[in-house]
């Protein structure tokens, strides 16, 4: 539309300010306005085109290295970034894999702790195992010696009866003893179960002890004179005066 004939003023984007200041900005909007605005005649249309032109083309090689230098830095920049962040990357991995193998280090000392204490610990279970396997062997053994009773000798044994007959059955009678002395006789009674009687003085034989018959075997093999402690069952003195002992064994 021809504004000029109408009376009407041209629309604001014509006004030769604007079309200036478009073809320093933006020189192909600026060469648009240039060539339909209708402020300007032809002849400097041309001009100005030719000229914003040339101007565009001068701005143009000018900004181009410039262009190419900040896309230059752009890219060394970008690169150092992320040769920053491999480094980093890199960095931060050796990081995790020292602090693994302390972590690993550490656990091997705990389980070499843990190693030496078991040790410790077993070590010491044994000692007291051992100490308690002692204990109960004493003690068994001390049970085997309580089990054949009182130690004493054929003449003690008689002396005591002699001298008090009640206190000796308190302190022997239905209990487990043994008697050492001198073999007197090897015989056998009415019901041919054997005894052997044991010396109290050079005179007498005071000590009779009774044995079932599988000790006749053993009992052979003995001689008068010899000596013997033999372990059973005292029963008391008899009216002979005599102290007896039964189911007796050889010790």
């Amino acid at each position: 539309m021809n504004h000029a004939h109408t009376g009407s003023p041209p629309p604001w984007y014509y006004r030769p300010e604007v079309v200036i200041v478009a073809l320093v900005i933006f020189w192909p909007v600026g060469v648009l306005l240039t060539v339909k605005t209708p402020a300007w005649p032809k002849l400097t249309k041309f001009a100005i085109g030719v000229g914003g032109t040339l101007g565009a083309l001068i701005v143009l090689a000018l900004i181009t290295p410039k262009v190419a230098e900040v896309k230059a830095e752009i890219t060394k920049a970008a690169d150092k970034y992320a040769d920053e962040a491999k480094a980093r990357d890199k960095a931060h991995e050796a990081r995790l894999k020292a602090e693994d193998a302390k972590n690993q280090a550490d656990v091997a000392k705990i389980e070499v702790e843990m190693a030496k204490d078991d040790a410790k610990y077993k070590a010491q279970n044994a000692k007291l195992d051992a100490k308690i396997a002692e204990d109960e062997a004493e003690a068994k053994k001390a049970e085997a010696e309580a089990a054949k009773g009182e130690q004493i000798s054929a003449l003690e044994l008689d002396m005591a009866y002699h001298a008090n007959g009640i206190a000796a059955d308190a302190r022997f009678k239905k209990k487990r003893i043994r008697v050492n002395g001198t073999i007197d006789t090897i015989s056998t009674d009415i019901l041919n179960h054997p005894y052997v009687t044991l010396r109290t003085d050079e005179y007498q034989s005071n000590v009779e002890c009774c044995f079932s018959d599988e000790h006749k075997g053993e009992l052979s093999q003995k001689a008068k004179g010899s000596a013997i402690t033999i372990g059973g069952t005292c029963e008391g003195q008899n009216m002979m005066s005599i102290v007896l002992l039964g189911d007796c064994s050889v010790e």
